[in-house]
Parts: structure tokens; sequence; C-alpha cells
């Protein structure tokens, strides 16, 4: 072959060589690109199966409200605690002193699912089907005050700083949240525990207890059943209008496993997926680190099955053994549900009212649903009532829930002297201490006082904390309670004295034995006297001191511009005694009588 031959063939190899090039990097920059839109097909695909809550194939205004809510309610950032949460959006970007290296120090699989992998959501063999082993210890405060009485029937606690600090202020130990079902599934089998994960956690860092309560209906649930749709409305107070029982039994039996599940301590949450996710793909809803500390440090074994139920207001039509055979319907579900799923849990019955209370509850309404319920084997564990009327009432009921209910433990989840324009603020005061002796007196394990802070639409009401923001009286007799008698053995509270109008307990300190009485006058009766003699039999002797539970301002406003700060506005007398009894004298306030 001559030299030109060869130069054209070497032409021709240098110009194929040239075009497999172009090709192969061409065929490099498809790929690239074929990898890119996948990825942002897949993102926007699993956006949209997320978004599409009800799965037809189209997301419509509601369903992303709702997906907008979940989201933000998921991305939190918690830079600088030693955890990489890619699951709620921590990148290296924005938070480089937890994810600058994400894998550094994990192992997977190992068959032990760490803070970190669950935190990333990055080893579902390890952390699917089992869970955190949490190493912090039991919070002290919760088991040191774990048989505590002492609770506020509040409203939520979550983000909200100014009333943890209150309650903490007062010493209250119990709570009484709701998880109504239209909140947690407001689409069927699509779950959102997200708000009430936070309030879990908010109350385990406050060292609070709870007492959830369920309700019974749900919009979707009750389209159902009913051809006109009343349900899709709220109705205020976190209500709807609704007919009150579910249309599906076993839809409202998987919300009541759900939810007792989720929180009743245990290492089951109810998730069928594996984490980050809980009961679908793409939820996100597999509990945090820290709410699974909170939940197995401090789980929820109260449930109370919806709130007043007999109350008029709740129900379309109200007719009593209309409501009593469809609440007992509700209760029965409920009390198979939360036992099927823990057997430890109690099954708190809806609060009813005082004994002779006013509108359609009263004595012979009480002996109907007794009745009832003793035909459907009593399918409860607790007991629970609201008092609102006069003391005498108040006592009333205690002596018929637990003369009829022996076997049952006994809460009272709302208590207060009911708001009228003319009471005082030292009325609420004084009545409050002597509602609470006498009820734990009663043997009640938890009582609840109504409300924490009040709505301003009354002059006379029986809030701890006015509108406005100011501490009223009874704030401060309520924090003054739980430091004299909080630790109490309270197994063992006697009666020690109960004439002419006059009533005494003695409470015994767990931990320093010495006792420390609660004296009372009921003045109203006496009207003629403005104070009262008495000579109390105690167990103390030498220099005694005696404390009035109220403070001596007519009002928490005037206490506040004050100046005075706490405990010193309340009166204290010191007296020396010698012999088995002690002499008082009683005005309108309790006192506490202890050893100086």
């Amino acid at each position: 072959m001559n030299k030109k031959g060869q130069e054209q063939i070497n032409q021709i190899g240098q110009a194929g060589s040239s075009v497999w090039k172009k090709l192969f990097l061409g065929l490099i920059i498809l790929l690239v690109l074929g990898g890119i839109i996948a990825l942002v097909w897949h993102y926007w695909l699993s956006s949209y199966d997320r978004c599409d809550i009800n799965k037809d194939g189209k997301i419509d205004e509601k369903e992303s409200a709702i997906c907008e809510q979940t989201i933000n309610n998921t991305i939190k950032t918690t830079c600088g605690d030693g955890l990489c949460r890619t699951k709620d959006g921590e990148t290296s970007k924005n938070c480089p002193e937890d994810c600058s290296d994400v894998a550094q120090n994990i192992s997977c699989p190992n068959g032990e699912c760490d803070e970190k992998e669950l935190a990333q959501g990055i080893c579902p063999e390890d952390c699917g089907g089992s869970q955190l082993n949490l190493t912090n210890q039991t919070n002290q405060n919760l088991s040191e005050y774990e048989d505590s009485p002492f609770g506020i029937s509040a409203e939520s606690i979550s983000e909200n700083q100014e009333k943890e600090a209150i309650l903490n202020d007062l010493g209250v130990r119990w709570m009484r949240p709701g998880i109504p079902w239209f909140d947690i599934e407001p689409t069927e089998g699509n779950f959102d525990f997200s708000a009430k994960d936070d309030y879990i956690n908010s109350m385990y860092v406050s060292n609070l207890k709870a007492v959830m309560t369920l309700s019974s209906s749900t919009p979707w649930d009750q389209c159902l059943c009913h051809n006109k749709c009343a349900c899709s409305m709220p109705i205020g107070g976190g209500r709807y209008e609704c007919f009150y029982i579910y249309c599906i039994q076993e839809n409202y039996k998987n919300y009541v496993k759900k939810a007792v599940e989720r929180y009743d301590g245990d290492s089951d949450y109810g998730c069928v997926v594996s984490a980050p996710d809980c009961y679908n793909a793409g939820d996100n809803q597999y509990p945090s680190s820290e709410t699974i500390e909170a939940i197995q440090n401090n789980p929820i074994k109260y449930w109370e099955v919806l709130n007043e139920p007999f109350s008029e207001g709740y129900w379309k039509s109200w007719v009593i053994g209309n409501v009593t055979t469809e609440y007992i319907d509700i209760l029965e579900s409920s009390n198979e549900a939360i036992k099927e799923v823990c057997s430890d849990c109690k099954v708190v019955i809806g609060g009813l009212y005082d004994y002779v209370g006013g509108g359609s509850i009263n004595k012979m309404t009480l002996e109907i649903i007794k009745f009832a319920l003793e035909a459907r084997d009593n399918p409860f564990d607790v007991m629970n009532f609201h008092s609102y009327g006069n003391r005498s009432n108040m006592v009333l009921s205690l002596d018929y829930f637990t003369q009829n209910y022996p076997d049952k433990e006994l809460i009272i989840t709302e208590i207060a002297l009911g708001a009228r324009d003319n009471r005082l603020e030292k009325d609420f005061a004084q009545d409050l201490t002597r509602r609470y002796i006498l009820s734990i007196g009663a043997g009640v394990r938890i009582i609840m006082w109504f409300p924490l802070i009040d709505d301003g639409t009354k002059y006379g009401e029986p809030g701890l904390v006015a509108a406005d923001g100011t501490k009223r009286l009874n704030y401060y007799s309520y924090k003054l309670m739980t430091e004299k008698l909080e630790g109490s053995d309270w197994s063992n509270v006697q009666e020690v004295y109960n004439s002419e109008n006059v009533y005494a307990y003695k409470f015994i300190n767990k931990q320093t034995n010495k006792p420390i009485y609660v004296v009372w006058w009921e003045y109203w009766n006496e009207p003629t006297l403005i104070t009262k003699q008495v000579s109390i039999p105690v167990s103390i002797s030498g220099n005694v001191k005696i404390t009035e539970s109220v403070p001596h301002f007519e009002t928490g406003l005037l206490l506040q511009n004050s100046g005075e700060v706490y405990p010193n506005f309340f009166d204290v007398e010191n007296k020396q005694v010698s012999s088995e009894d002690i002499s008082l004298t009683l005005g309108e306030s309790p006192v506490y009588v202890e050893q100086a």
C-alpha cells in the first residue's frame, strides 16, 4: 500500500474513533440526564402519592392543606443534638454540625436500632420492626408523684412555655388532653399524630401525666351512614355537628387501638411499615427518639370515653333512653379495643354530672345509667363525674358513686364552684381547698380543677388565671395546697373532726411521717357568727404553725400590684400546744395546721 493510501486509512480510523468518542460522551450525558429526570419523577410521584390521601389520582384543596400541614409539622431542625435527623429535613447544608458525616459510627445492619439510625431513617433492617433502646433514666419527679391527685383540666401546653411554667409553679401532676378521631385520622386510614406527639413530649418535660379523652365520630365515617352529612363543619370547641355514635364500629375501634398502641408505653407503636414511616408508605409517622423516650417513661394508661356524654348539647336528638344505649355501645366498643392492645390500661367513663345537677341529669337519670351499665357488665374501670354545684351536692355525688360503684376507681375530671356574676375571688379560693380535701378524703384518685385560664365572658369565673393573665387568689391557694400536701400517704387520709359545721382532715407525709391538718368552718350555716371557736384533736405539740389558705387580698390584681411575694401574703399564726387538742379561731378560709 502506498503512502497516500495509508494516510487515508489513518484519517478514516481517526474519524471513526472521534465519532465513537462523541457517541460514548453523548450516552453518558443521556444517562446522567435520565437519572436526574428519574429522581425528579420519583420525588414528584412520592410527593403526589403522599398528598393524594384518598388515592383517587387527584389532589383537592383539602388534601393539599392537610399535606402542607403534615410537611410543616414534619420538617423540624434540631441542630446541635448530635443527631443528623435527615427524616426531619436536616442536611449537611442546613445542619453541618450534625450532618457533616451522617454515616459516622453507624453499622447497618447489626441487629440493633441505635439513635442515629432512627433519627436518619437509614437502616430499616435494624429499625423497621424493632424499637430504640433508651438508656435515659425514668423521670424521678414522675415516679415520685405517681399517685398524686392534683390535676388541671386545661388546654394544650405544647409549645407554650408560659403555660408550662404556670402548671409547674402550681404543682400540677395531671392533665386531660383530648385525641379527637377527626384530628388524627382526617381521612380513612391516614393517621397524623404529629401534633399529639408534640403534646406528649411537652407533658413529659413538664412532669405531667394524662387522662386522654377519646371522641366517637369523624366526618368521613359519619358520611357513611347518613344521607345528609352533617359533620362537615365544626361547631366550635373541637366538635363537629355530628350524631356522635360512629357509623362503622370497626372504623372506630381501629382509631382507638391506633391511639392507645402509640402511647401505652410498650414497644409496639402500632406501625405496620418500616421507619421513618408507620401506618402508610411516605407518612413519616414513626415516633421520634424524643417521643419514644416520653412514651416509654410516661405512658398513658387512663382513657376517657367522650366528655359529658349525657349532656343534651352533644347529641342531635337527646332522649335519655336512646343516649344511654348509644353511649354504652360506644363505651363497650372502646373497652374491647383498649383492652385488646393494652390489658393494664384503664377505661374511664365520660364525666357524669353532679348527683342533683341541673338540666336533664338528676338522680333518676343516674339510676337509668346505672341500670344500663349493669346490664352490660359495667364495661369500664374508672367512674368519673363533674362537680360545679354547691358542695353539699358534691358530697351527695361522692356518696352516690362510692356506694353504687364500690369496685371502681373514682376520679373527677372537672371541678369548680360554678361561675356567677356576683361571686368574688375569695369565694373560689376558699371553695377550692374545701372541694379538694373532701374529694381526697372520699378516696378520689385524681381531681382536676377547671378551667386553668378563664375566657373572660363573665365577671365571677373560677379560672386560676384571668383572661388578661392575672393570677387570681385561687391560683395561690392551689399552689399552697400542693406544696403543703404533695407526698402524702393518700390511702391514709383521716377525717378527725366533723361537728357543728367544722371539718378537719389529717394527712401524713410519706417521707417525714409528719402530720398536717386541714380545718375549715362552713360559716354560711351560722350567719350570726363572724368567727368560730373550736378544739381539734391533733398528734402534734410544742410550737405549731397555722396558715390561712387564702391570701389576705380581695383580688389577685391587688396582690400583684402590692409587691408582696409568695408566700408572704398568707397570714400565719404560731402558738404553743401542750395537750392532744388545739384551740382554733376559724374564719371564712380553711387553715393548715402543722409543726412549726
